[in-house]
């Protein structure tokens, strides 16, 4: 195309050439542009009404002899769609019938029957609608994704599963775990458990006993999530047990005292810092050292004492946090550091170090 565009300007430009006035030069462009297939067309959505009773469709092996697996799947639907009047089969599931020898008896589809109510093009708004295909068919097929299920979970109190003698014959701690754990489901009809405690005892190096206790649960009230629990609630595909975050009081078991250790092992400021704090820590049996401060005393740059000063104090009345607690933002802060100093660990495990019994 463009070689013949090419020769048509060369005969122009010498023609009008010739037939101008001696010594007059004129020259003409001419150049061509080619459409690629360039124009996109964006998806058309169906609108669909979908039957509530599903569509069973069944064929022999002998009528689908000659087809290949796709084809089969193919002329299946399309049965299921012509016996129920409907344009496009929602959610199939397709089922094969083997004989002993494996050989295909036949072959059937479940499915929804649904009609086409309306077709239009596309929007930004649609985006959410178009669900990747995973399969293609000539027949009609729509895709289906469902809502996201959640379920409660319901505990079934703490249990004791014990293991006899001639259950540990050759058996290892691995593989006793393994029994146990499976008897717990099974036994209490179960579909998990939580919080498993171990308790075995040795005879000649080989296992004698071995108890188990953890809480059995079942899944329960299975139902669609609503957004309130999805944001505020967040859940999990593995079901998690997180402890209460419990809130305490605050009690002095002293006046403000003012010790001073000389007796010191370390010259490193921190450990004596530490070696300080347990010791007024465990002489008035306390938790914490409120308005603490640390006085040091120096010879030739070295610490040779330190003097503690605060009040000591104990936690109590330990009970659940609610929204009308107000949260001591020291301890806060402080919680904060211990996570970021050890690493990526839950918020509720470093309030419960914090509150841990020194």
């Amino acid at each position: 195309m463009k070689k013949s565009i090419f020769i048509l300007s060369l005969i122009g430009l010498v023609a009008i050439s010739c037939s101008g006035p001696k010594g007059m030069y004129k020259k003409a462009t001419s150049s061509s542009c080619e459409l690629s297939q360039g124009v996109y067309s964006l998806p058309s959505i169906a609108s669909l009404q979908v039957q509530s009773n599903h569509v069973n469709y069944t064929m022999k092996a002998e009528e689908l002899a000659s087809l290949n697996n796709e084809e089969r799947e193919q002329t299946l639907i399309a049965n299921a769609l012509k016996g129920s009047n409907a344009d496009v089969l929602v959610a199939p599931y397709i089922s094969v019938v083997k004989d002993a020898e494996g050989k295909m008896v036949s072959m059937s589809v479940v499915g929804y029957p649904a009609t086409i109510k309306g077709l239009r093009s596309a929007t930004v708004n649609d985006s959410y609608l178009i669900a990747p295909s995973t399969k293609t068919f000539s027949a009609p097929q729509s895709e289906v994704v469902h809502n996201m299920t959640i379920s409660d979970v319901e505990y079934l109190g703490k249990v004791t599963i014990s293991l006899k003698e001639s259950d540990l014959l050759n058996v290892n701690e691995k593989q006793a775990k393994q029994i146990a754990q499976e008897r717990l489901l099974i036994q209490n009809k179960a579909d998990l458990f939580f919080a498993p405690q171990y308790a075995m005892t040795y005879q000649d190096g080989k296992l004698s006993s071995f108890v188990m206790t953890a809480f059995p649960a079942r899944y329960t009230n299975y139902r669609t999530a609503t957004k309130d629990e999805i944001v505020k609630l967040q859940p999990k595909s593995k079901p998690i047990v997180v402890y209460q975050t419990m809130t305490t009081d605050i009690k002095p078991v002293a006046d403000r005292i003012q010790i001073t250790y000389d007796k010191l092992t370390t010259t490193k400021e921190n450990e004596i810092k530490a070696f300080a704090r347990e010791s007024v820590l465990k002489k008035y049996n306390a938790d914490l050292i409120l308005n603490e401060q640390m006085y040091f005393n120096y010879s030739n740059n070295v610490i040779t004492s330190v003097v503690v000063c605060g009040t000591p104090a104990i936690y109590t009345n330990f009970r659940p946090m609610t929204e009308n607690d107000v949260i001591d933002d020291a301890i806060i802060l402080k919680a904060e550091a211990a996570e970021e100093e050890a690493g990526p660990t839950s918020i509720l495990d470093t309030f419960k170090n914090l509150f841990k019994k020194k």
